[in-house]
């Protein structure tokens, strides 16, 4: 069981519903890049920034770059109602090399 196996126990026990990355069946695809919840008036759940573009990358076969923009239109950059989750930048060790941009 991971963390957001343990936190969506949690929230259904509590009736506190909350809502994660991607839809139902993409949930889980996200489970790694999940670090908690914030109890706020409504659970929000946190992400890792960067497990989050990971994930692009692994399961979409995108590059770091292309991930990191959609990430940031398509997922950083949205609403989702009073429950979007939130974001972190963790600074753990990236499993992908970063090319530095040319000036």
């Amino acid at each position: 069981m991971n963390r957001l196996d343990r936190a969506t126990e949690w929230a259904e026990a509590m009736d506190e519903p909350f809502l994660c990355l991607g839809d139902s069946d993409e949930c889980q695809d996200f489970a790694e890049a999940f670090i908690g919840l914030v109890e706020d008036d409504l659970p929000k759940a946190v992400y890792s920034k960067e497990k989050v573009i990971e994930v692009f990358v692994k399961r979409d076969g995108m590059t770091w770059e292309e991930a990191v923009e959609f990430f940031d239109f398509n997922v950083g950059g949205s609403y989702m109602g009073e429950q979007t989750p939130l974001f972190i930048e963790t600074f753990e060790p990236m499993e992908f090399t970063i090319e530095p941009l040319e000036p």
